[in-house]
């Protein structure tokens, strides 16, 4: 009776491992089949997470380069549609009691129109200048009027009227239509010839 209960313990002790064993491997075969076989399978598991990871980084880097293409070329057509034309010359002199008219016209197509810069005057006692924007109809009625009113925005007169300065600030944005437009330096309240020097630019865009 102990004998058989000796060779049936030592039977559960040497089965009991082996099961185990088996277990084990079939859970985790790459740490069971040596240090060898276990840093082959870490060493295989590391490199498909380096190339998962190098494949990331290429997306990300494909993706910032398009947006900065995309960017680009945007940039690239809103420059292409923007034309500029100077308004006036840079140096030039207007006579005594005389005016000096600079003519623009918009054509059909055209959109966010603007005239900007700055002009000076000097000459005479007080070096003074009146510059005026103003449409067609508006130049028109300024040459026509005698009323000794001035043609002001105010009353319908003139886009723009910078009154007798000695130098000023245009900064003038106007509708998206066809028109005919005129920069006009009046100079026929003073008696002395005015040199004048402008850097006045008209811009618009090409409607697409």
């Amino acid at each position: 009776m102990f004998l058989v209960g000796a060779r049936s313990t030592n039977r559960r002790c040497l089965t009991t491992p082996k099961r185990k064993y088996e277990r084990l491997l079939q859970r985790h075969p790459g740490d069971l089949r040596g240090p060898k076989a276990a840093g082959q399978q870490r060493a295989a598991n590391w490199g498909k997470w380096q190339a998962m990871n190098r494949r990331r980084k290429n997306a990300v880097n494909t993706t910032a380069k398009v947006l900065s293409v995309f960017i680009f070329l945007s940039v690239l057509g809103v420059a292409q549609d923007a034309q500029t034309q100077p308004a006036t010359d840079g140096h030039f002199t207007v006579a005594a009691m005389n005016l000096q008219d600079s003519p623009f016209s918009v054509a059909e197509g055209v959109k966010d129109v603007r005239l900007s810069g700055t002009f000076k005057a000097t000459g005479g006692t007080a070096s003074k200048i009146i510059v005026l924007v103003m449409t067609d109809d508006q130049y028109a009625r300024w040459q026509n009027s005698h009323s000794g009113v001035p043609s002001t925005p105010s009353n319908g007169g003139a886009l723009y009227n910078s009154g007798e300065v000695t130098q000023g600030t245009i900064n003038l944005s106007l509708p998206d239509s066809p028109a005919n437009y005129h920069v006009v330096f009046n100079n026929t309240h003073f008696r002395y010839p005015k040199a004048i020097e402008a850097d006045l630019t008209w811009q618009w865009n090409v409607a697409q």
